[in-house]
């Protein structure tokens, strides 16, 4: 029976640990990843880790692999709301004393992980081999994972959920 169980770390291989927090900084945040959490296991039927960044700002829920469990995931994270507005060139020309006033967390964003070959399109954020996309709500990242992946993705799924992921 898949199960949703909370990570401590995961170890990278190069010394760093990912997701050091076990909860998260708030209890609005850390509601919203358990809610994340639910619904990957009520979309998958497979296991979940939630985990948190050391700073406990933000972390996710993630599909349990064999791997980093990065492949699939909702993350959410407490940002400045002002600053998240901003985009790069506004954020570079901040002086220190700006970037002090905006240091509080007043809002939280919720996004999602994916692997850029599950997906039918083109990515629209990629770093590394990753889509990092921001939503508006829990149902927006659902919707997403939901309608924007390929077959990959649920042949992925179907490997972790039967057992036969090293293939």
């Amino acid at each position: 029976m898949a199960k949703i169980e909370r990570c401590s770390a995961i170890n990278v291989g190069t010394g760093y640990l990912a997701g050091s927090g076990i909860y998260g900084k708030t209890e609005l945040l850390d509601e919203i990843v358990q809610q994340a959490a639910g619904r990957l296991l009520e979309m998958f039927d497979v296991d979940i880790t939630i985990r948190f960044n050391s700073d406990t700002e933000s972390g996710g829920a993630y599909i349990k692999d064999e791997e980093w469990s990065d492949k699939i995931g909702i993350r959410a994270s407490l940002v400045n709301s002002v600053l998240y507005k901003m985009d790069c060139q506004e954020m570079l020309r901040l002086s220190d004393e700006e970037w002090e006033k905006y240091s509080n967390k007043d809002m939280l964003k919720i996004g999602t992980c994916l692997y850029e070959e599950f997906l039918k399109a083109g990515a629209e954020a990629v770093c590394c081999d990753t889509e990092f996309r921001d939503f508006d709500s829990l149902d927006e990242a659902t919707g997403w994972i939901l309608t924007a992946t390929n077959e990959k993705m649920w042949e992925y799924v179907a490997k972790i959920k039967f057992g036969n992921l090293k293939e």
